[in-house]
């Protein structure tokens, strides 16, 4: 694969649940990516979903990163640390400059839609744009929406940048920090395509060009024992609860080589992970 020359990749997880196997996927592929690379490794925790967040989730975060010994360049090294430089928290009026941006150049608008009401409306729960043409303004019942146009060609639809709770949305915060902290490579779940295209469209209305320059790899989400995909919505099993049942870094790595490798490679650190170049093979653009 070639890739133009840039510097900076990110593991970016959210503090809404303990860490499980397919986080430590998506960060060891990100991680043997940039060391083949020579890319610095930043470590960004997105901690602007005040409904979810726990401080507890943050320093799993920390603790499971070094845990299994995992050197990153750039990011909170303690719970300290992250609140005092790293969190999102401090950046929210810098976010809502580019909000801003888009409501004056007529490319965004409010409306008072719930979720409840758009599933209502069409079961494919796509927003349909039906608060567009109504010019309402702010208010505590409102969110912000992008124009997506042309109308419904985007998956996500008119797609919130700033939520009625009044922080903004995961796709402006999420582009404006890879813009801001210059990343030059981005791997995700599959699942994240959808997110790709939204954030590649609102760099467009922005003028933010550099986007462009973005290289994208996805990989496929490691499913559960039941075939269901890892995730901390569906209870999968966590690294926290792994380690309090005895099992060692070792041990992770393990599952993880069996994951990538297949059975028969014994894995027991990134090191022995990193000898095996075909791991990368798991992604795709």
């Amino acid at each position: 694969m070639e890739f133009k020359a840039s510097p900076r990749i990110r593991f970016a997880p959210t503090p809404s649940g303990f860490l499980h196997l397919g986080n430590i996927v998506n960060l060891l592929l990100i991680y043997t990516f940039a060391k083949k690379h020579n890319l610095q490794l930043i470590l960004r925790i997105d901690d602007l979903d005040a409904t979810r967040f726990r401080e507890e989730y943050v320093m799993d975060i920390l603790d499971t990163i070094d845990f299994l010994k995992i050197d990153f360049d750039l990011g909170p090294r303690s719970i300290s640390e992250f609140y005092q430089q790293w969190s999102q928290r401090h950046r929210i009026e810098h976010y809502k400059k580019f909000a801003q941006q888009l409501i004056a150049d007529g490319q965004a608008y409010y409306c008072e839609c719930s979720r409840k009401l758009i599933e209502s409306r069409d079961h494919s729960k796509i927003y349909q744009g039906f608060c567009r043409n109504r010019k309402l303004g702010p208010g505590p019942q409102n969110s912000l929406r992008l124009k997506s146009l042309p109308q419904n060609e985007h998956e996500m639809g008119d797609f919130i940048l700033w939520r009625k709770d009044d922080i903004p949305s995961y796709q402006l915060v999420t582009l404006i920090d890879d813009v801001d902290f210059k990343v030059s490579h981005i791997i995700r779940g599959e699942d994240l395509r959808p997110s790709t295209l939204a954030q590649k469209l609102l760099a467009t209305k922005l003028g933010l060009n550099e986007f462009s320059e973005v290289n994208f790899l996805y990989h496929d989400l490691m499913p559960d024992l039941l075939g269901l995909k890892l995730s901390k919505g569906n209870a999968s099993l966590s690294i926290k609860e792994m380690r309090s049942q005895g099992l060692e870094a070792s041990d992770i790595y393990q599952r993880v080589g069996d994951y990538l490798l297949g059975s028969g490679q014994v894995i027991l650190s990134k090191e022995d992970l990193m000898c095996h170049p075909q791991i990368l093979s798991h992604l795709h653009i």
